[in-house]
């Protein structure tokens, strides 16, 4: 549904559901296309075998990622979508995530800062792709890990030397 344009929102709280709809009459965002309506009735009808199998890829992958990089990035909960924000703090040096996963590790995200402000040290990954995909991923970002640790565990020994040694830095 996606590729329509299309989604459905469910919420559940009645004071945030209002604003939403008030938002959406607003900006005159509310309304159906007609294209949409033949997909969205076979996605319901027909869709649960394909949203199974589906789901199971995402969440494959996100455990995967979870598993393999949990310990050295934030990583969010994956909550009712194929996307997944991960913080790349300490890992960045000066650039954004974005820029960081294109140009370190060969990784087109989505940029964090195009979703709040703040966000420059965080992207969002796609998890809908092959395993094999994601662990090429992995295998980048934990090798721009181990770099990154390895120049501040190089540069933090080297201070301590200097230190000892009462050479000015």
């Amino acid at each position: 549904l996606a590729l329509f344009s299309h989604c459905h929102i469910i919420i559940a709280d009645p004071k945030l559901r209002k604003r939403f709809i008030a938002y959406q009459q607003k900006t005159h965002k509310g309304s159906v296309n007609v294209f949409n309506a033949l997909p969205t009735y076979y996605s319901y009808q027909f869709g649960e075998e394909w949203l199974d199998a589906f789901n199971n890829v995402v969440f494959e992958n996100y455990s995967y990622i979870r598993k393999e990089l949990g310990k050295d990035l934030e990583i969010c909960t994956l909550e009712g979508s194929y996307l997944l924000f991960i913080n790349l703090e300490g890992y960045c040096q000066g650039k954004t995530a974005f820029d960081t996963l294109v140009k370190d590790c060969s990784i087109v995200a989505n940029a964090g800062e195009t979703f709040a402000k703040g966000y420059e040290s965080w992207a969002r990954l796609n998890l809908a792709t092959s395993l094999k995909n994601i662990r090429k991923a992995v295998r980048n970002i934990k090798k721009l890990i181990k770099e990154k640790q390895h120049h501040a565990q190089y540069y933090s020994q080297r201070a301590l030397h200097f230190r000892m040694f009462n050479i000015p830095l």
